[in-house]
């Protein structure tokens, strides 16, 4: 059954007892809110020592090597396929990710460079660390 009132559009109404206030929708969870617990997991001072001591703060022209590990683990996360993906969500959500400890969202030729440049050392490292910190955390 099809009614509409003045100003409105056509809304379908089936002939069943629930209406549309009845209705509870569930908002879609969001991948922030895991990706900052595990950046709350990784300690402040952690990533810019290994960047440091690998030699990746002195490859970084734009991004710092935080806005790189939020961005890879953006990533990871949500599964993205290509460098467009990440770098125009990160964009499109700006505000959740200044949340997680100030990183910016990278551009695309940014985050390209930064993968190019950057050794991988870097990330290895940040993993042995961040998982013998779990290692050791009691449960």
């Amino acid at each position: 059954m099809l009614s509409a009132q003045w100003g409105e559009y056509p809304i379908f109404r089936c002939g069943c007892r629930h209406s549309l206030n009845k209705l509870k929708i569930a908002p879609a969870r969001s991948k922030f809110s895991i990706l900052r617990q595990i950046c709350n997991f990784i300690p402040q001072h952690l990533v810019s020592k290994i960047a440091r001591t690998t030699g990746a703060e002195d490859k970084s022209r734009s991004s710092t090597p935080w806005s790189h590990v939020v961005s890879l683990g953006y990533a990871q996360l949500t599964h993205s396929i290509g460098l467009n993906d990440v770098c125009d969500s990160l964009q499109l959500h700006s505000g959740p990710l200044a949340g997680i400890r100030g990183p910016s969202a990278p551009s695309r030729n940014g985050l390209s460079n930064a993968n190019r440049e950057r050794p991988a050392e870097m990330a290895e490292q940040l993993f042995w660390q961040v998982n013998s910190r779990a290692k050791r955390r009691p449960k």
